[in-house]
């Protein structure tokens, strides 16, 4: 008893010194964040953009990993599009404690085309119906090829009942000659 008093005494001190805060971890610095005092521009080519949230991610062109971008950070009207050509300066951002872009402006003078394409819930509303249309079509030849198979077998079982009706009728037959046949000796 002794011994499970001190085995669980110990393993609660073992707990308990497996939750003390140890001193916080420091981040690497990048390249990227040594040049941030130097105010160097970047560029890059924006990877996505989600305008309704008013943020996304900018592709560095010298290799560095991409770049977090808020639409605060844009120097322009307007949402930043998928492939636009950039350059950017990078601020460190007082939430995250990382490298964001900040004064992104287009490289490219013209504002990017507009690509008109069909509303998104058009496209899936018409590729659920496809969908639903195939499948019907395809339960359709399902259901005729299921008739034409319980047709197959409902004749089939009528077969085997004729047939053991037959044979019924024929061992009846040869029991009741047999058995007149032997009363007929007896």
């Amino acid at each position: 008893m002794r011994f499970l008093t001190s085995l669980t005494s110990a393993i609660a001190i073992s707990s308990a010194v497996a939750f003390v805060p140890s001193a916080p971890k420091l981040a690497p610095r990048s390249t990227l964040a040594l040049s941030m005092s130097t105010a160097t521009q970047y560029t890059g080519t924006v990877k996505w953009y989600n305008g309704q949230r008013g943020f996304g991610f900018i592709e560095v062109d010298d290799g560095s990993p991409d770049m977090y971008v808020h639409a605060t950070g844009l120097s322009f009207e307007g949402p930043l599009v998928d492939g636009d050509r950039v350059s950017f300066e990078t601020v460190m951002d007082n939430r995250t404690n990382k490298l964001k872009a900040n004064n992104v402006v287009r490289t490219d003078e013209e504002a990017p085309e507009a690509v008109e394409e069909e509303p998104a819930a058009e496209s899936v509303v018409e590729k659920v119906v496809e969908a639903v249309k195939e499948e019907l079509d395809e339960d359709s030849a399902n259901r005729e090829k299921a008739a034409k198979a319980e047709a197959f077998q409902r004749a089939r079982l009528q077969a085997q009942y004729a047939n053991q009706a037959a044979a019924a009728s024929a061992a009846k037959a040869a029991a009741e000659a047999a058995a007149a046949e032997a009363a007929a000796k007896a």
